[in-house]
Parts: C-alpha cells; sequence; structure tokens
C-alpha cells in the first residue's frame, strides 16, 4: 500500500478496471490541527472520534517528513499507541503519544508529523463483488518543544522579517524567523498600493530562512508590505502585516 499526502488513499480495486465517480468524506475527526508536546510531559494525547455510520480500523504512526515511508521502517524518538485498532460510530479513541529517551535539540523546536489512516470497512454485499476501497488520512504536525524558549510562538509569527529576493529571474521574498519556533504560514499576499499579488506559503523553520514565491509578479514594487496568516498552538489564526525591505 502507498502512503500519499493530504485526505486521500486510493487502494486499487478488484479485478479488471472500474469506471466510477468516487467521492470520499473523513468520517474519523481529529480533536485538534496540531499537537504541541512540551518537555516536561510525560505523554500527549490526542482524540480521534467517528463521525461516520460505519466502523472503521485506523492506523497511527509519526514520520520526520518522508511522509511516504513505510511506518514500520522509520526509527524515530517517539511511540504512539494504539497502532492499529478499530473505531466504531459515535466512539472516540484516545492516541497516546510518548517521547523516549532520546535526546532532542534544546535551543529549538523539533517538528514531525502524525499520521492516522482511516481504512473503511468492507459490506457485505461488496465481498464478492469489484470493489475500490478509499483509505483516507490525516497527517498533522507535532512540534517537540524544549522548557524555557524565550518568547511564544505567537511572537515568532508577529516577528517575522521579510526581504525581496529572486527566485528562476521572478521576484521572490526570504522570510527570516530569528526565533526558536517553527512559524506555519497558512496563507500570505503582497500589497503595493492598489494591487496584490498572492504569495506561497511555507513552514519557516527556527532560526532559519525560506524564499517563498510572488505568484504572477513580473518586477519589484518600490513599496510594498506583506499581510500573512501563522496558524497558533491551537489552531487559531495569527494575522499579521510587515514592510517589506
Amino acid at each position: 500500500m502507498s502512503l500519499f499526502t493530504g485526505k486521500t488513499l486510493i487502494a486499487a480495486g478488484i479485478g479488471g478496471l472500474l469506471a466510477m465517480s468516487l467521492s470520499a468524506h473523513a468520517g474519523v475527526v481529529l480533536s485538534s490541527s496540531r499537537v504541541i508536546y512540551g518537555q516536561t510531559l510525560h505523554e500527549k494525547t490526542i482524540k480521534a472520534t467517528n463521525r461516520g455510520s460505519s466502523p472503521v480500523l485506523i492506523q497511527t504512526w509519526i514520520d520526520d517528513g518522508r511522509e511516504n515511508q513505510a511506518p514500520d521502517k522509520l526509527n524515530l524518538p517517539f511511540m504512539v499507541t494504539p497502532p492499529v485498532g478499530r473505531l466504531d460510530p459515535g466512539r472516540e479513541q484516545t492516541i497516546k503519544i510518548t517521547a523516549l529517551n532520546t535526546t532532542f535539540p534544546q535551543d529549538r523546536e523539533s517538528v514531525y508529523w502524525l499520521s492516522v489512516l482511516e481504512i473503511p470497512a468492507k459490506s457485505k454485499a461488496s465481498a464478492n463483488a469489484n470493489t475500490l476501497q478509499v483509505a483516507l488520512r490525516t497527517r498533522i504536525k507535532l512540534f517537540w518543544r524544549p522548557d524555557h524558549l524565550a518568547g511564544s510562538a505567537t511572537e515568532a509569527a508577529e516577528h517575522l522579517q521579510w526581504q525581496w529576493s529572486s527566485e528562476n529571474g521572478k521576484p521572490a521574498l526570504i522570510a527570516n524567523n530569528t526565533s526558536p519556533y517553527y512559524v506555519s504560514l497558512s496563507k500570505a499576499e503582497v500589497k503595493s498600493g492598489a494591487m496584490q499579488w498572492t504569495v506561497t506559503p511555507k513552514m519557516i523553520p527556527p532560526f532559519g530562512k525560506e524564499t517563498l514565491a510572488v505568484n504572477s509578479l513580473k518586477a519589484t514594487p518600490g513599496s510594498a508590505e506583506i499581510h500573512y496568516i501563522a496558524i497558533g498552538d491551537l489552531g487559531n489564526i495569527l494575522d499579521n502585516n510587515q514592510k517589506i525591505k
């Protein structure tokens, strides 16, 4: 089985080619859009709820950015329990994440990803028929956060530094993060007078920089600012504006 980013994973049908309209909706919903694991925590939990009308099998694992790597091939400093389990309609499953005795960087956050794969039960009516089973994967960020980091994740988003650059001969932006926190951008746009251009958002690492494409911009404007939205610890929106240097 191959793993894919986002919500949808499609497994092969049984026999021949199938022509059908496929619409998949996640029945399993997580209680949070990200996980913040503090250094002093013994464990961190998140709840998965089956809001669908049928039982499902869920598989959980953590990756370090190698999202298409098989879970059993990853050797990471976390344990997730239960790794596999049945979840009936209307029921909740507590997913427990435990950090193992591994040394993490102490001067900045570390980022991993938690995946929850929802595998639907096969109906009796389709047991002997050509079927296409669809499993849905939800993948959220897991931040390991040392104690006593200066500032906060909110302040990190507020204090991003922006400057013009170029990429492949086109104007681009460099986002400079001087904080020990990751800053996850969900939306950004450049404004100059009555004109505006969308910016391709990225996650900016601690004490690092990222180059962001400015879509459809042909030349750097004389004066401009960037309006950007970052995602906070609780999945909340952090709305910011900065002048571009």
